[in-house]
């Protein structure tokens, strides 16, 4: 697959006739699948556009937590088909372009036929839609119509409101995949290994939509290969407690070095809330539990 970031007041690509699918795709779900899929029936160079992630600091309300990261939007698109991947870097001249402008730059970029979402917005102040795009007699529109889940909308803040409440199990059938986060693994204080469950911790801060605080069961993904783990979303309070949630996953059978190495954890399904125990004791008697828990249902 061509990664090509573009801006598109400055660059050029050789023209190509594209068959291409556009939107932000903040969450690659259910929804935008269909879009990708409905792209591939058509002929033309196979086309994915989308805009760079700064799009969050140029809109005013957006805040810098994402489902997924760039790294991960590529690696993903890439198993589908697609040829060409097209980022356009969104910056105030593409913020205030007129509808008109836009449709234009995708009439250079060869496009022939587009599909989108029925809610697709563009141009300044989103004043474009599915009827200006249909307008316009140089490529063809595919429209994608509300795509819905036992009669839910599919889209990112649903199953953004889904992960604060802890249900991964719905937002992973919306997703249509296990949620996955991507992070560096990085030296902790190492108590786990002390009690017997030594755990890799993922950097702090991270720039992802959180589940909500608990622990959870899961995959960590390292070096493509996946290894079942505990995983904990929380504050810590029984040892110390953290100002904010971090990510800690305790890997069954596995006793490698992987500090700075880069790793996904993958949401499977909720085990229990954060406690805070008395003592370590308790606190490794729960684990000991949770382990037995995770081992059953990978037996199921």
């Amino acid at each position: 697959m061509n990664i090509l970031k573009l801006n598109i007041f400055h660059d050029t690509l050789p023209y190509k006739k594209r068959v291409a699918c556009i939107g932000f795709f903040d969450a690659l779900h259910q929804g935008h699948q269909t879009l990708i899929k409905e792209c591939l029936k058509y002929d033309g160079v196979k086309t994915f556009i989308t805009f760079s992630f700064s799009e969050k600091l140029i809109i005013p309300k957006a805040n810098n937590e994402y489902l997924f990261n760039e790294t991960q939007k590529i690696n993903y698109i890439s198993k589908l088909g697609i040829e060409d991947y097209i980022e356009i870097i969104f910056d105030e001249n593409v913020k205030n372009m007129t509808p008109l402008q836009f449709e234009e730059t995708l009439i250079k970029l060869g496009v022939e036929t587009l599909i989108c979402g029925f809610d697709f917005k563009y141009g300044c102040h989103r004043q474009g839609d599915i009827t200006t795009l249909s307008n316009n007699k140089n490529f063809n529109v595919v429209v994608i119509p509300e795509i819905a889940l036992h009669n839910e909308k599919i889209s990112s803040t649903s199953i953004k409101e889904y992960l604060s409440k802890g249900d991964i199990c719905r937002v992973n059938q919306l997703l249509g995949r296990f949620y996955r986060i991507q992070s560096k693994v990085v030296e902790g204080k190492k108590l786990g290994r002390k009690i017997g469950y030594p755990t890799a911790n993922l950097e702090k801060d991270l720039q992802y939509v959180l589940p909500k605080v608990g622990v959870y069961y899961g995959n960590v993904i390292i070096d493509e290969k996946s290894y079942a783990a505990m995983i904990s979303v929380g504050y810590n309070p029984t040892v110390e407690l953290l100002q904010s949630p971090v990510i800690e996953a305790h890997i069954l059978d596995f006793n490698e070095n992987i500090y700075y190495k880069t790793v996904e954890v993958e949401f499977i399904d909720r085990i229990r809330d954060e406690i805070k125990f008395n003592s370590l004791e308790a606190l490794i008697e729960q684990l000991k539990s949770d382990e037995l828990w995770v081992r059953k249902h990978l037996k199921d």
